[in-house]
């Protein structure tokens, strides 16, 4: 959530998921081609670049991934660590 279509995000290298079943992709970057670059089944989701360098949306990421999981645990804080002149995330 809050993360608008067309956000940017930082890549290291070209590898890239190719799952059987397409239903899985949550996130699907266009470079090229098109690719599935946020997976996620049952309790386990993956992305193929990395969140913590990439920026306020990828702290997005995070905030909402511990929102997601608070929603299965939720006797448990979790919190997104702060960074230099970053917003630091509480999720309640």
């Amino acid at each position: 959530a809050d993360i608008p279509s067309g956000s940017a995000f930082y890549f290291v290298h070209s590898f890239y998921p190719a799952p059987t079943d397409p239903d899985i992709a949550l996130g699907v970057t266009d470079y090229g081609l098109s690719f599935p670059s946020v997976v996620a089944r049952d309790n386990v989701i993956a992305t193929q670049f990395h969140p913590e360098k990439s920026s306020d949306h990828g702290l997005l990421i995070y905030r909402n991934f511990l929102s997601w999981a608070r929603a299965g645990m939720p006797n448990c804080e979790f919190r997104v660590p702060s960074f230099p002149g970053r917003t630091e995330y509480r999720v309640p």
